[in-house]
């Protein structure tokens, strides 16, 4: 969206998003349900858990995209990364 010009638009990004550099100004409003410090087997093992239980890898944080989409809130979360 950034890149298409509508930067002013965007409310939070991705745990994984930094490009443009831009974005890295916004709240980040996901992380990953994987322990991304693990090794490769733990994390095969891991995702694999996950999407037998028909879920995502990812978690959103929907309050705080929900708090940020509205015009006139500010941001009362705190946001930390959930490894």
């Amino acid at each position: 969206m950034a890149s298409l010009g509508f930067e002013d638009q965007l409310v939070g990004r991705s745990h994984e998003c930094d490009f443009p550099a831009v974005v890295e100004r916004l709240l980040t409003c996901s992380s990953s349900r994987v322990d991304i410090d693990a090794g490769s087997r733990a994390i095969d093992a891991q995702v694999r858990s996950i999407v037998a239980n028909a879920l995502s890898v990812y978690s959103v944080n929907a309050d705080l995209l929900d708090q940020l989409a509205r015009p006139s809130s500010s941001p009362r979360l705190s946001v930390r990364s959930a490894r």
